[in-house]
């Protein structure tokens, strides 16, 4: 009787699994903006922010709700950052540049505000990340923490009310 041999990939596939697996960790072990990047947050640039800033100022109306939010979002991103690198002062700093950015989504929120859809799901991103990190701290930052997350709270309510207004 002849016996037949078969070839069985699944030994290949685990190794190649295996060694992706192992990739992937060394990566966010050795690089911090990667790991970062896999948490959900993003290494905020300065310069990025300031641009961001300036785009926001100098937009049209339509646009401005949407720049704001994200800025918001962004400015949240750094907040986070300051606040596990030890720097609570400058997170106190940031919190009230949100809070700005939310006052300014609501001055220019209309019905012809363009990309609404986007901007409430950014801010809902933004109010998670807010919660969160209020959770993680304690003092007098979390209660600037519960503060900007009331002011977002209001915006969100406000953006959602022109958003089934039509």
């Amino acid at each position: 009787m002849l016996s037949v041999i078969s070839f069985n990939p699944r030994p290949r596939a685990f190794w190649t699994r295996s060694m992706l697996g192992l990739g992937f960790a060394a990566t966010l072990t050795f690089c911090p903006s990667a790991r970062a990047a896999a948490s959900g947050d993003s290494v905020v640039d300065p310069s990025a922010l300031a641009s961001l800033e300036q785009r926001a100022n100098e937009a049209a109306p339509r646009e401005k709700p949407y720049l704001y939010t994200e800025l918001a979002d962004r400015l949240t991103v750094l907040a986070a950052t300051q606040l596990r690198s030890g720097e609570p002062e400058q997170a106190v700093a940031t919190l009230e540049k949100v809070e700005a950015c939310t006052q300014q989504i609501d001055s220019e929120v209309n019905v012809k505000s363009k990309d609404l859809k986007k901007a409430e799901m950014r801010l809902r991103e933004t109010q998670r990340r807010l919660h969160d990190l209020a959770r993680s701290v304690s003092g007098d930052i979390k209660v600037r923490l519960q503060q900007t997350l009331k002011r977002i709270n209001a915006t969100q309510s406000s953006l959602l009310a022109v958003l089934f207004s039509h």
